[in-house]
């Protein structure tokens, strides 16, 4: 059997990895709020990527993949909405930034929003790449090879993210401590809760409950995969799209009490209206665009223990 070819693994994963860093970096001067309505942006992003014209230069769309992928009128019109969602909950940031002179909260925005463009990417790569495999894949294993390419890049991209980090709150250089200490006071912070000696850092790290949040994001990761693949076993797509669309409102709401009782003491940024109609435009355009079923693609994605080698 012919074997899942390792380019495109890597050219996903350097996606992927491009993708995150640019959250990261941006992460930290974008309202905690926004971050879930932000993430959203890759719906329409991969609309726009699957319907260019072939010139373009990240476009996936050839004569007869476009043909394979016609949109029907409800996936624009729920995109559509979705970038209005957006555009309104920047409205209040873009206005501080430009008239307020505070660039940085403005520049970080839409890097955050633009972070969903590689992702996007990625995503027309991966679908392609196994289009083109045309073979009987484990998921769980190409999950697990893009988890170690990308480990990789981000050991390789980890000096210069470093570095980068201290862009979302217009400190530069990030700190004065180099990154072998950085990495040493992280293993510290982590494992044994002790607290860091003060002024190596522009914010005080808060070591207290740093392991638990770990534990407790890989096993949401976890849970989340197990669900969706539950889902997806036992239930039907409009399940999966509706169970999505409760998770970005609880997530929304989650972060505007974490707003409300963290965010205020290190932005100037309060949660407003705009927040709460780009939420119910976001939701909206999400239930529209899914009200309709994509377009069919052949990817064959069933799998075999007997089979032997997946790939």
């Amino acid at each position: 059997m012919h074997r899942f070819p390792r380019r495109s693994i890597l050219l996903i994963a350097l996606l992927d990895t491009l993708s995150l860093v640019v959250m990261v970096v941006a992460g930290a001067s974008t309202p905690p709020v926004l971050t879930v309505l932000f993430m959203q942006a890759t719906l329409p992003f991969l609309l726009l990527l699957s319907s260019c014209p072939p010139s373009f230069p990240t476009c996936f769309a050839t004569a007869k993949r476009r043909e394979q992928k016609r949109f029907h009128r409800a996936h624009w019109q729920g995109g559509g909405l979705i970038l209005l969602g957006i555009g309104v909950a920047m409205a209040p940031t873009v206005h501080v930034a430009f008239w307020h002179r505070q660039t940085d909260i403005g520049i970080n925005t839409l890097a955050y929003v633009l972070c969903c463009l590689p992702a996007a990417v990625s995503q027309l790569a991966k679908e392609q790449a196994i289009i083109e495999f045309a073979q009987p894949i484990n998921f769980y294993y190409l999950n697990l090879l893009l988890g170690i390419y990308q480990f990789v890049l981000l050991l390789v991209l980890s000096p210069l993210t470093y570095r980068l980090q201290g862009l979302g709150m217009g400190w530069d250089p990030y700190g004065a401590t180099d990154l072998g200490t950085a990495v040493s006071d992280l293993c510290l912070c982590l494992f044994t809760a002790r607290s860091i000696p003060p002024g190596r850092y522009p914010i005080e790290p808060e070591c207290r409950y740093a392991s638990l949040a770990t534990f407790l994001y890989i096993l949401c990761t976890l849970l989340v995969t197990f669900a969706v693949n539950g889902v997806l076993a036992s239930g039907t797509p409009q399940m999966l799209y509706r169970t999505i669309n409760g998770s970005v409102a609880l997530a929304f709401l989650a972060l505007a009490v974490y707003s409300v009782n963290k965010w205020a003491w290190v932005s100037s940024y309060a949660l407003n209206v705009f927040d709460f109609i780009g939420l119910f435009l976001v939701l909206a355009g999400m239930e529209w665009y899914h009200s309709q079923p994509e377009p069919d693609t052949e990817m064959l994605t069933q799998f075999s223990l007997e089979d032997g080698e997946f790939f």
